[in-house]
């Protein structure tokens, strides 16, 4: 599947309890969001019944309002699982899209080595994710990346990028000259006070600087 939008992607937190989960997702999809992500943060000893019920549950919403939900990693759970795509943070080494039919969107998180880009655009995949881009307590295991690495990585490929780690209405501002297609935001959204406002601005600024 090809992915040509960017914009707004929510990275969705399991760990939160279901209702609230799908209270403020189900806010941040009427106000400007066109991804969301299920990261890949489940809570300690869910079951894979329960991963399935969760999954679904998020797949009635964002269907309805028609946009894609991805999950990262748990390939695993292809089989049990209706979702548009998979994020991954490592491309695994046996990995082959072809296994998994056309449908899917397939997205990588990349730091600052340009061999990951590479190996991304070998496998055919569909996006990539900057992390981190700012200093985020939400992104703790990501290095930060310079603009220069994102702009060597679009001297290699055209495909989407979107950066994440960080953003939040003063540092949006500092991304305008980044060759990105959208931006990826978890607290900045899920732990906003007016979850409405924060995602409608989140998306005015988008196309804004973008």
């Amino acid at each position: 599947m090809e992915l040509d939008i960017g914009g707004l992607y929510l990275v969705v937190d399991p760990a939160l309890p279901l209702e609230e989960l799908l209270d403020k997702v189900e806010i941040a999809l009427e106000n400007g969001v066109n991804l969301v992500q299920i990261w890949n943060n489940w809570p300690t000893g869910i079951s894979v019944e329960e991963k399935v019920v969760l999954v679904a549950r998020l797949y009635e919403l964002t269907s309805y309002h028609k946009i894609p939900l991805l999950i990262n990693e748990n390939l695993e759970l292809e089989p049990f699982i209706k979702v548009d795509g998979f994020h991954l943070d490592t491309i695994p080494n046996n990995f082959n899209k072809n296994n998994f039919g056309n449908n899917y969107l397939f997205g990588l998180t990349c730091s600052n080595d340009l061999e990951v880009i590479k190996k991304a655009v070998a496998n055919n995949l569909d996006y990539i994710s900057f992390c981190a881009v700012f200093p985020s307590q939400s992104a703790i295991d990501c290095e930060l990346v310079s603009l220069e690495t994102i702009k060597n990585a679009r001297a290699i490929t055209k495909l989407p990028f979107f950066v994440s780690g960080g953003i939040n209405h003063k540092t949006i501002n500092n991304l305008k000259q980044y060759p990105i297609q959208g931006i990826a935001v978890i607290s900045g959204i899920m732990k906003a006070n007016d979850i409405a406002t924060t995602t409608k601005s989140y998306a005015l600024k988008i196309r804004t600087l973008l």
